[in-house]
C-alpha cells in the first residue's frame, strides 16, 4: 500500500492528496515498480514485460497504446516525460529511490497540469556516514539483479556512487532483458545554500514479445507473437540523466530553487514493419521561489522551459537487417509553464490552496526524406492553456477535543493534454489543424484522519473530460489522431489501516477500494456512436488487503502477505470484448540482523502470484485485426514465481 514508515498512508496538509510512498518499495522484489504502485487507490500499472508499460490514473491514460501518456513525472527536478507527453517509469532502478510524491489528477501548478497527475521520484540526498552495500536478487526465469552502491557523508557534503544491473531470460519467447546503469548523487550544503548532481546513465536491450491474440493467450501464453518472433524484433538504447539544482535561503522568508538538466537518449528498435533509429536532446530549466508568511501561508511561484532535438529515421527490414530509409525527420519540441500557487488560513481551522499554471506548447517538424516524396514539414503550436485549481481544507475543532486528527476537503482543478506530434500529422504526412489539445476538469471531496490505531481515507471524484484524443489505426503502422468526444471519470476511493504494537514488534492491516465508474458522455468516431459505454480499458472494481509485520531488535522478522482484485475491463469502445477478472496473492518475508556495529545482513524469500492465476497482466486496447488474424489484445502475466535476496551492508568507521 502507500506506506511511510510502518505502512501509513501519509497526506501532506493544506496540498492536494499528495502521497508519500517509503518503505513500500521493500515490500515486493525490487525489480519493478508496479506491486507498489498497484496498492495505491485510483492508480494502476500495466505491465506487458520490463520495458512495457502503462500508468493510468484514475482511468487517465488508459488509451495510450504502448507506454504511460498524460502523466508528467519526475526523478527529483528532471523530467522523466519527454517532449510527446509520454513517460518512462520502468528505467530507473528502484536502489535509486527513496520515496515518491504521487499527486492525482490535475492538482498542482507547480509541476504542469497533466490531466492525469504527477508521479516525482525522490532520491536519498541526505546520506550520513560511510558504507558500502551489496544486494543481490535471484528469481524465476533467471531473473538476476546485482545493486553494489558506496556512500560517504558528513555535516554538509553526501556522496553516493551506485552500479546496477538486471537481467532476466522472461517467461515467453523472445522476451530476454538485460539493463545496466551506473548513478552518481551528490549534495553540498552550506549556511543557507545547497547544492546538488544527480547523474544517471542506464544500457538496456530488451526483446519484444508483444501481445497475443485470445486462442494464444489461453492455450499458449509462452509465445511470442508470430510476427515479432519471426524477426526477433528487440529494442537497444542509452539514455543519460543529469541535473543540477541550486537552493538557497534570499532571506528568513523567501527561499528559491534552480534546476537545470539534460537528458541524451539513443535508440535503435527493430520491428516487424520497419527499423526504427532516434535521437533526442533535451535541455531545460526549473526555477521557483517560495515567500514565507505565518502560520504556515506561502506564496510560490516560478517557471520551466523545456526543450528537446528529436531526430528519428525509419528502414526498411529485410528480416530484421536494415535495408534502404523510408524516412528521416528532425522534430523540436518545446515548451514554456509558468506557475504561481499559495496556501492561506482564513479561519484558525481552514486553510485555501490556490494556483495557475499557463503554458505554450510548440512543435517543429523538418521532413529530410520520404520515399513516397510526401513532404511533412512545418510548424504546430497550440493556443495557451490556463488551468487553475482551488483546493480548501477543514480540521473540525471536535476532532482535537476528542484527539482524533480528522479533516475534510474539497479539491476543483483544471488539466489539459496536448496531442502528440504524431497525432498532429495524417497517415499522408500532413498537418491536420483541426487537432485540439485534450482538456479537462476535476471534482473532488474527501475526508482522511486517524484515531488511536485506525487511520483511513475516504474520496469521491469526477473528472470531465472533453477533446478526447483517441488514436485510430487506419493501416498496419498508420494511426489518425482525432478528437473523439467528452468522457466522465468518477469513482469513490477508500482506504483503511490499523496498526498494532505488542511485544515482539508491529503488524499493520490494510484494505484498499478505489471504485471507479467511468463512462462516455459521447464519443462519436466516423459513424460508430459509443456515448454511453464504459470507458475502454478501466477496470469497474479493483481492491487491495494485506497484512506487514516487523518484529523489534538487533534481530528482526519482517513480512508481509498481499491480496489484489482487478475486475473486468472492456478492450474494445463498442465494450463486445471484455478481459476477465482476476485475483493476485503475493507474499514476503525476511531476517535483518545486525553483527556487531558495522555488518548488517537482510535476507527475504517472496513468491508472486501463490495460487497460480491465469491474467492478463496488459491489455492493448481496440487492437486491430490485420490482414485477417484475430486482434492481439493480451500480454500474459506471470503464472507462480519466486525470488530470493539478500542484503549486505557494511558501515566504515
Amino acid at each position: 500500500m502507500p506506506l511511510t514508515e510502518h505502512g501509513q498512508i501519509c497526506i501532506a496538509k493544506y496540498l492536494p492528496p499528495l502521497v508519500f510512498l517509503k518503505k513500500a518499495l521493500q515490500l515486493d522484489e525490487q525489480s519493478n515498480i508496479a506491486a507498489a504502485l498497484n496498492r495505491v487507490p485510483g492508480v494502476y500499472m500495466h505491465t506487458g514485460s520490463f520495458n512495457t508499460n502503462r500508468i493510468t490514473i484514475r482511468g487517465i491514460g488508459s488509451r495510450n497504446l504502448f507506454g504511460t501518456a498524460k502523466i508528467r513525472a519526475f526523478l527529483d527536478e528532471i523530467p522523466l516525460t519527454n517532449g510527446t507527453g509520454e513517460t518512462t517509469l520502468e528505467d530507473i532502478d528502484l536502489s535509486l529511490v527513496n520515496n515518491i510524491d504521487l499527486i492525482k489528477g490535475p492538482t498542482s501548478s507547480a509541476y504542469g497540469a497533466a490531466l492525469g497527475g504527477i508521479i516525482r521520484l525522490n532520491p536519498d540526498w541526505e546520506t550520513q556516514g560511510t558504507a558500502l552495500s551489496i544486494d543481490n536478487t535471484l528469481g524465476s526465469y533467471n531473473l538476476q539483479r546485482n545493486v553494489v552502491q558506496y556512500q560517504y557523508g558528513k555535516e554538509g557534503f553526501s556522496f553516493r556512487v551506485g552500479l546496477n544491473r538486471m537481467h532476466s531470460d522472461g517467461y515467453r519467447a523472445n522476451n530476454e532483458y538485460d539493463r545496466l546503469g551506473f548513478t552518481v548523487l551528490s549534495s553540498i550544503k552550506k549556511e543557507r545554500q545547497r547544492l546538488t548532481l544527480l547523474f544517471n546513465h542506464i544500457d538496456l536491450k530488451s526483446f519484444i514479445p508483444s501481445s497475443l491474440n485470445e486462442t494464444d493467450y489461453q492455450n499458449n501464453p509462452q509465445r511470442a507473437a508470430f510476427i515479432w518472433a519471426q524477426i526477433k524484433g528487440f529494442e537497444d538504447y542509452t539514455k543519460t540523466l543529469t541535473g543540477i539544482s541550486y537552493q538557497t535561503n534570499i532571506t528568513s522568508k523567501l527561499s528559491s530553487t534552480t534546476s537545470l538538466f539534460n537528458t541524451q537518449f539513443r535508440s535503435y528498435e527493430s520491428r516487424p514493419f520497419n527499423i526504427l533509429r532516434e535521437n533526442s536532446t533535451v535541455l531545460g530549466a526549473r526555477t521557483k521561489f517560495n515567500q514565507a508568511f505565518a502560520q504556515a501561508n506561502y506564496l510560490e511561484w516560478g517557471a520551466e522551459f523545456f526543450h528537446e532535438n528529436y531526430d528519428w529515421q525509419t528502414n526498411v527490414t529485410n528480416g530484421g537487417t536494415m535495408g534502404t530509409s523510408i524516412s528521416i525527420n528532425e522534430e523540436t519540441r518545446q515548451y514554456l509553464n509558468i506557475f504561481l500557487q499559495s496556501k492561506w488560513a482564513i479561519l484558525e481551522n481552514m486553510f485555501l490552496t490556490a494556483g495557475v499554471n499557463y503554458n505554450a506548447t510548440n512543435y517543429n517538424l523538418d521532413n529530410l526524406f520520404s520515399a513516397n516524396n510526401q513532404n511533412s514539414s512545418g510548424d504546430y503550436s497550440f493556443e495557451p492553456v490556463v488551468s487553475p485549481f482551488l483546493s480548501a481544507y477543514y480540521y473540525p475543532s471536535f476532532s482535537r477535543a476528542n484527539a482524533v486528527n480528522m479533516s475534510f476537503y474539497g479539491i476543483v482543478g483544471h488539466g489539459f493534454s496536448p496531442p502528440t506530434l504524431e497525432e498532429t500529422l495524417t497517415p499522408d504526412g500532413v498537418i491536420n489543424p483541426d487537432i485540439q489539445p485534450e482538456k479537462g476538469w476535476n471534482f473532488e471531496l474527501g475526508t482522511r484522519g486517524n484515531w488511536e490505531n485506525i487511520s483511513y481515507n475516504l474520496s469521491v471524484y469526477t473528472m470531465q473530460i472533453k477533446d478526447l484524443l483517441v488514436a485510430r489505426r487506419t493501416e498496419f503502422d498508420q494511426f489518425l489522431g482525432i478528437n473523439a468526444g467528452k468522457t466522465t471519470h468518477q469513482g469513490i476511493e477508500f482506504s483503511l489501516q490499523s496498526k498494532h504494537q505488542c511485544g515482539f514488534g508491529n503488524f499493520n492491516l490494510f484494505l484498499i477500494i478505489p471504485t471507479p465508474i467511468t463512462d462516455s458522455n459521447e464519443f462519436i468516431d466516423n459513424d460508430d456512436d459509443y456515448s454511453g459505454n464504459q470507458l475502454t480499458g478501466t477496470a469497474p472494481h479493483i481492491a487491495s488487503a494485506g497484512l506487514l509485520f516487523e518484529t523489534q531488535g538487533r534481530q528482526i522478522i519482517y513480512g508481509n502477505f498481499n491480496y489484489q482484485l482487478v475486475d473486468q475491463m472492456p478492450l474494445r469502445d463498442d465494450n463486445s470484448v471484455y478481459s476477465s477478472a482476476y485475483q493476485l496473492w503475493n507474499g514476503k518475508l525476511g531476517y535483518r540482523i545486525m553483527l556487531g556495529k558495522a555488518w548488517q545482513i537482510d535476507a527475504a524469500l517472496g513468491v508472486n502470484n501463490l495460487f497460480d492465476e491465469r491474467y492478463a497482466s496488459m491489455l492493448l486496447i481496440n487492437a486491430a485485426s490485420v490482414g485477417g488474424a484475430a486482434p492481439r489484445y493480451y500480454y500474459p502475466g506471470l503464472p507462480r514465481n519466486s525470488y530470493g535476496s539478500l542484503g549486505i551492508r557494511y558501515f566504515m568507521p
